[in-house]
């Protein structure tokens, strides 16, 4: 009878184990390693224009999901980072802009911070509140924004010209 008791722990053990394995091999997305690691760098425009700074490039990976990105300069450029780094594993990604955060608040107790509110363009020259940037809002999601890109070796710049 100890013999049975033991052996039923034992496997009780075993199918625990082997389910908690099987759980974390789930989460991970797959087994399999990601691909090469490859520097991807670009130009993203709109209307013959460079995107608005401050935009934000989203590549995620169209089979495991997960996102690289990179804030647009005022030239329209753009590094990926992908875990710190300035490169990004082979795949095929659905790629994602979108604008800045706008600031929406100031602290009224703060003199200085609301004279540089009142000081930027726009509301200063008197010409009302200041410009807000556009982009077409399909860019927004990876699901709607049409774009993909196959990122390999061998291949390190990717443009975007955004379309109405």
């Amino acid at each position: 009878m100890e013999c049975f008791s033991r052996s039923l722990v034992r496997s009780g053990f075993g199918m625990a184990l082997g389910l908690a394995l099987a759980v974390l091999n789930g989460c991970t997305g797959s087994s399999q390693p990601l691909g090469k690691p490859v520097p991807v760098k670009g130009t993203v425009t709109y209307k013959g224009a460079p995107a608005p700074a401050g935009c934000i490039i989203t590549f995620i990976h169209a089979e495991r999901n997960f996102p690289a990105s990179a804030s647009i300069a005022a030239d329209g450029t753009y590094t990926l980072m992908f875990n710190g780094k300035p490169e990004v594993p082979e795949g095929t990604y659905k790629v994602s802009v979108t604008l800045p955060v706008a600031e929406t608040t100031v602290n009224s107790s703060d003199p200085e911070a609301y004279k540089a509110m009142m000081m930027k363009p726009g509301i200063s020259q008197g010409g009302g509140p200041a410009k807000v940037a556009t982009i077409p809002k399909k860019y927004a999601s990876p699901e709607t924004s049409g774009v993909t890109f196959t990122v390999m070796e061998g291949q390190t710049t990717y443009d975007l010209e955004m379309k109405d």
